[in-house]
């Protein structure tokens, strides 16, 4: 099994622009839980694998983003199994959980 890294700060110190410039992009699937989240693939100083950018997928949904997360993820999976990928990125999180609580809250389950 290969090892899951977490990278974890505040806004604005360099997660996602990290994720674009560590991995050969033709190997990435990029998960992005915020509307432009692989932005500094775009950013040609930003990417050094320009003008290549990872396979890109936003998971924006608010009445099911758990499931649509969850069936982005199987397919990344999937690919990984085949080979046809070796990593997976999962950016911005915290907006995925944000809205995945709003959607609890609004279906009337408590937080405990």
């Amino acid at each position: 099994m290969l090892p899951s890294v977490l990278i974890y700060s505040e806004s604005g110190w360099g997660k996602s622009t990290l994720a674009i410039q560590a991995f050969d992009p033709a190997r990435v699937d990029y998960i992005g839980a915020e509307r432009e989240a692989i932005a500094p693939a775009y950013v040609k100083r930003l990417n050094p694998w320009w003008p290549k950018v990872p396979d890109y997928y936003e998971a924006l949904d608010v009445k099911k983003p758990y499931e649509e997360l969850l069936g982005y993820a199987r397919a990344s999976a999937e690919r990984i199994v085949s080979g046809k990928k070796a990593i997976t990125v999962l950016d911005t999180l915290s907006s995925w959980a944000d809205r995945e609580m709003a959607r609890i809250h609004k279906d009337g389950v408590r937080d405990d």
